[in-house]
C-alpha cells in the first residue's frame, strides 16, 4: 500500500487520494485481463509441453479478474 501511495502522490493535483485509489483498483483489474490475453497470445504457437507447463497462467489472471469483479473492484482501493 505504501508503494501505491508513493506512485499515486504526483497525481493528487488532478484528483483526490480516494479517487486515485479507486482508479488504481480498476486499472489493476483491467491489467489482469491484459496479462491473461498476453499469456494466451504467447502460448498459442508453442508446442504442447510448453503450453502444459505455462498454460495455467492465463487462467490464474482471469481468476484474479473474476474475484475482483465479485468483490466490487475493491483491490487496492482502501
Amino acid at each position: 500500500m505504501r508503494l501505491r501511495s508513493v506512485y499515486l502522490e504526483p497525481w493528487t493535483r488532478f484528483a483526490t487520494g480516494s479517487e486515485l485509489r479507486g482508479l488504481f483498483a480498476k486499472g489493476y483489474l483491467l491489467g489482469t485481463v491484459c496479462r491473461a490475453m498476453s499469456w494466451n497470445h504467447i502460448l498459442a504457437p508453442q508446442l504442447p509441453p510448453v503450453r502444459a507447463e505455462y498454460g495455467r497462467n492465463a487462467q490464474v489472471w482471469l481468476e484474479i479478474f473474476r474475484e475482483g469483479l465479485e468483490s466490487g473492484v475493491r483491490l487496492g482501493a482502501s
